[in-house]
């Protein structure tokens, strides 16, 4: 059976729109960081265990998270970057759960 949907679709949506390059999108993760996994970001982020790890300038960390949480950066990306490669080592290094 003929489908008239692409048809229809093209006969009102603008050309520009048709055809303009693909577009990624980014994750909600200032919102997830401040929300849902600002437990976990603190805890597994913490002067403490990074200092264990060894891998992170805590100071730096600590500096980055002070900024994002006064809204004077938006340190989403680095912050869940790291947070990410901790539980990663925890994971795969220390053979913990996460």
């Amino acid at each position: 059976m003929w489908d008239a949907t692409p048809e229809i679709t093209r006969a009102v949506t603008p050309r520009d729109v048709i055809h303009r390059p693909k577009t990624g999108f980014g994750a909600p993760l200032r919102a997830w960081l401040h929300g849902p996994l600002g437990t976990l970001l603190n805890d597994t982020l913490s002067e403490a265990a990074l200092r264990r790890r060894g891998l992170f300038d805590q100071g730096a960390v600590r500096r980055l998270l002070a900024l994002d949480r006064a809204g004077r950066v938006d340190a989403s990306y680095p912050l869940f970057a790291v947070l990410c490669v901790e539980l990663w080592c925890r994971r795969f290094l220390d053979g913990g759960s996460g």
